[in-house]
């Protein structure tokens, strides 16, 4: 929606009014970052990137680390997929990495609509996030966040395949979980595709395919490697690890052990989605 020039939203403005007040550093930076949220939630990502460069040229190191408002009575997440985020704490990690990114994504022709999916995905909106992403790929094909901007997309459309995967969930479909998992891995090839890969073998595994699944196991570790032998070329003492461990645990009990007996509950999902470390124990 268009504003008017000179239009700043009422949060925004009390933010501004209290950068004036110099002694209350605790204050600037709360407000500061609860004001760059409520901005990116609107879509106005350049103020949003302003009001939490602002907090964090505030901080004080004398408050500590992590400021947080504490709030006995705050509702519970019923969300299964995506992290959970504690929307009452800011930790000066988390402040100055969102400025980076935010910074980042601004800085790319089109980085509007790269702040959106990154925003939509934060917010467990995996659907609005897929199409945001999607449109950014077909307007920017020579933008130099391409890679980036597909790996955000994998990442959305797996945590909608797990949606559909969880046993616990309110989607649960084992059979469109499959055909989600199977859709991703066609992708070109990244560690989202490769947790996709593992989840759809163990998925097969619930479901009694165990040689559909060890095979599939096997040649999602195999394009993995080939991935981090080309970005980091092996010493000899990294291939005499590899082989020792590939002889010592073999791919079979690795596949064994992804197994779940009933099928793919929220603890396999967490699993799953920090499953970059997981494939790369298995190296």
């Amino acid at each position: 929606m268009a504003r008017a020039a000179g239009a700043v939203c009422p949060r925004l403005r009390r933010h501004r009014r209290g950068t004036t007040h110099a002694g209350d550093a605790y204050a600037r930076v709360l407000g500061g970052a609860f004001a760059s949220r409520t901005l990116a939630a609107q879509g106005r990502f350049d103020e949003s990137l302003y009001a939490a460069n602002t907090a964090l040229n505030s901080w004080d190191a004398d408050y500590g680390f992590e400021y947080s408002i504490r709030s006995p009575q705050a509702p519970l997440s019923g969300v299964l997929t995506g992290p959970f985020v504690d929307t009452l704490r800011v930790t000066r990690d988390d402040l100055a990495a969102r400025v980076a990114t935010l910074d980042r994504d601004l800085r790319q022709s089109g980085g509007g609509l790269l702040a959106r999916g990154r925003w939509q995905l934060d917010q467990n909106q995996f659907t609005e996030a897929i199409a945001t992403l999607t449109t950014f790929l077909k307007q920017q094909p020579r933008s130099p966040a391409l890679t980036e901007a597909r790996s955000l997309l994998h990442r959305a459309q797996l945590e909608l395949a797990l949606d559909l995967a969880a046993v616990e969930g309110a989607h649960y479909d084992p059979a469109k979980a499959l055909a989600a998992l199977h859709a991703i891995t066609n992708e070109p090839f990244d560690s989202y595709i490769a947790t996709a890969a593992v989840a759809e073998a163990a998925l097969k595994l619930t479901q009694g395919q165990s040689s559909e699944a060890e095979a599939l196991l096997g040649k999602t570790l195999d394009q993995w490697v080939t991935a981090q032998r080309d970005l980091n070329p092996p010493l000899s003492i990294d291939a005499d690890v590899a082989e020792i461990r590939q002889v010592c645990f073999g791919r079979s009990a690795i596949c064994r052990s992804t197994a779940a007996p009933v099928g793919m509950r929220s603890s396999f999902r967490r699993r799953c989605l920090a499953s970059s470390s997981c494939v790369l124990m298995s190296q």
